[in-house]
């Protein structure tokens, strides 16, 4: 069993749990957290919202088993007495990898493995989880995409990280295109991308070691309600000083990803309001929630986008609808809309 404080927290996609990692400390009344990397409590921030995400918060952050291990056994034998968190992950380092078949293969197999031994390791320590879940469609996780290559790197920008997806991913998808632009990039990735894919994993976890497991979905749409019940779950009281702070900075964050969300939900509608010249104001869209719509329009309406030299699409459907084009591409019929 653990002497000290400490929790565990992970998720099956990474999502949310920065957030969550920080709220524990903040909640909790916490002014530093202890971290391997720093070697010494750091102030805890009061908001980690950084490049719409949560990273802001310095974090106990190991990979796999072998990282895990090492990272607790240091805190559990350091002086310091405050609450300690992990926020690790079942894979390696996706930064390390060389290919995409590396890059599958550590997603696939190796990972479930991982998540399995680094929950079993931390139960029979004794240590109480949280673990976020997600089995939806894969569009959320397309739509959520960050500043990030698809090896965790952050880059310059959604388009830098969209050519690094489809380098990876899809390089067979630019043949014969000399000198490809982002246009050709964002293209390539409507071809290819697979939205409505439950991009599923098994994770044979044991619950009956002592946890508080609940959906993404919930922690962002609910997570008032989620943080009270984790918080009763670690018999933690909450600093009620800090409560009106942490929902103004969860609504901040909740906010960003409900976008993404009501997007995913709203794709087939905004698809078929440019379809029908709808007169309706979309918004500014990632290039990510780009590349979804034209892949809607090509696989599901036979249609495409006049996209050459455009860099970003228009705000309105009615201005989509102006460049709308027959479909040429020969692709699968993978939504069995094909006229007979």
């Amino acid at each position: 069993m653990s002497k000290k404080d400490i929790v565990h927290i992970s998720a099956r996609y990474s999502i949310g749990c920065t957030f969550l990692d920080w709220s524990l400390h903040w909640l909790s009344g916490e002014s530093d957290v202890l971290t391997i990397n720093s070697k010494k409590p750091t102030p805890l921030v009061e908001n980690p919202i950084t490049n719409e995400i949560a990273h802001g918060h310095a974090k106990n952050h190991p990979w796999g088993i072998d990282g895990t291990t090492k990272v607790l056994n240091y805190l559990e034998n350091s002086d310091y007495n405050g609450l300690i968190t992990i926020y690790w992950l079942g894979n390696k380092p996706t930064h390390v990898l060389k290919s995409f078949e590396e890059w599958e293969k550590n997603t696939k197999i190796e990972t479930p493995k991982e998540f399995s031994k680094v929950w079993k390791e931390l139960g029979e320590r004794g240590i109480p989880g949280i673990w976020i879940d997600f089995t939806g469609p894969k569009m959320f996780l397309d739509c959520a995409r960050t500043v990030k290559s698809p090896y965790g790197v952050d880059v310059e920008s959604r388009e830098e990280s969209l050519r690094q997806w489809v380098d990876l991913h899809f390089p067979y998808s630019l043949n014969g295109i000399d000198n490809p632009q982002i246009w050709d990039y964002r293209e390539a990735y409507a071809l290819c991308v697979r939205p409505y894919e439950k991009w599923d994993f098994g994770c044979d976890l044991d619950f009956s070691y002592p946890n508080y497991n609940f959906n993404m979905l919930d922690w962002v749409y609910n997570g008032r309600y989620h943080i009270e019940k984790i918080m009763e779950f670690l018999d933690k009281p909450i600093d009620k000083s800090r409560w009106d702070h942490w929902c103004e900075v969860y609504e901040e964050w909740a906010s960003r990803l409900r976008k993404v969300i009501d997007f995913a939900n709203n794709a087939e509608k905004i698809v078929k309001d440019i379809v029908n010249n709808v007169d309706y104001e979309i918004g500014d869209m990632t290039i990510n929630q780009e590349g979804i719509i034209q892949h809607i329009l090509i696989y599901k309406h036979d249609l495409n986008v006049k996209t050459w030299q455009l860099e970003k699409f228009p705000t309105n459907c009615r201005d989509i609808h102006k460049l709308l084009e027959p479909n040429i591409h020969d692709v699968e019929d993978i939504y069995d809309c094909r006229k007979t």
